[in-house]
C-alpha cells in the first residue's frame, strides 16, 4: 500500500532485522497493542494520529474480510505496520518522511507475508483505491492526523488547517 503511495520501494529483510535489533524501542512499539479507526477520511489511505494513536484507514476501504489471492484475511495489522513504523521513525529518530517510508514500506510488506498475502496482491488491492480516496473531497478528516506526510501537498494542509477537530503536527 505504501499508505497510497505509488512509490512500494522496500530495504530487505535483513535490513529490518537490523533496524530492530539498532533500536529495541521500536520492536516493542510495533508490538504494542494499538487502536485502528476506519470512519474518516484519510487523504493517502492510511494516517496515524500525531500522537502515535490511533491508526486510521480511509472509511472507502475494507480492511476486514478482505480477499486477496484467495486468502480472506484482516488488512489492518498491514496497515498500522506501515503507519506505526513511519510515525515512530519520523517522531523518535527525526528521519525524514521518505526514508520513513521506505522503512514503513519494509515493515508492511514483512506484515503482509506474515499473514501469508504476497506483497504485490494486497499493493493491487489497496491501489485499486487510491484515486478514490485521493481525489475525494477534503472534508470528515480524522481528527488529529499526522501532517508530516502532506507537507508538500498544499490543498491538504489548507484542509488540515481548517478541519474543525484538533489536527496537529
Amino acid at each position: 500500500m505504501s499508505a497510497g503511495s505509488i512509490d512500494n520501494k522496500c530495504y530487505s529483510r535483513a535490513r529490518l532485522k537490523a533496524l530492530y535489533g539498532a533500536h529495541p524501542a521500536l520492536r516493542r512499539w510495533m508490538e504494542k497493542p494499538y487502536e485502528f479507526v476506519a470512519k474518516y477520511h484519510v487523504p493517502y489511505v492510511g494516517g496515524i494520529h500525531c500522537e502515535g494513536d490511533p491508526v486510521y484507514g480511509d472509511h472507502r476501504l475494507k480492511y476486514e474480510r478482505v480477499n486477496l489471492g484467495g486468502r480472506v484475511v484482516d488488512i489492518r495489522p498491514v496497515v498500522a505496520a506501515h503507519e506505526r513504523m513511519e510515525w515512530w521513525l519520523v517522531t523518535h529518530l527525526g528521519m525524514s518522511y521518505d526514508e520513513a517510508h521506505v522503512w514503513a514500506n519494509t515493515a508492511e510488506r514483512a506484515k503482509a507475508e506474515e499473514i501469508g498475502v504476497q506483497y504485490g496482491t494486497y499493493n493491487d488491492y489497496i491501489d485499486g483505491h487510491v484515486d478514490e480516496i485521493e481525489g475525494a473531497p477534503l472534508k470528515n478528516l480524522a481528527p488529529g492526523l499526522a501532517k508530516y506526510p502532506y507537507r508538500s501537498d498544499k490543498k491538504i494542509m489548507r484542509a488540515l488547517a481548517i478541519n474543525p477537530r484538533k489536527v496537529a503536527s
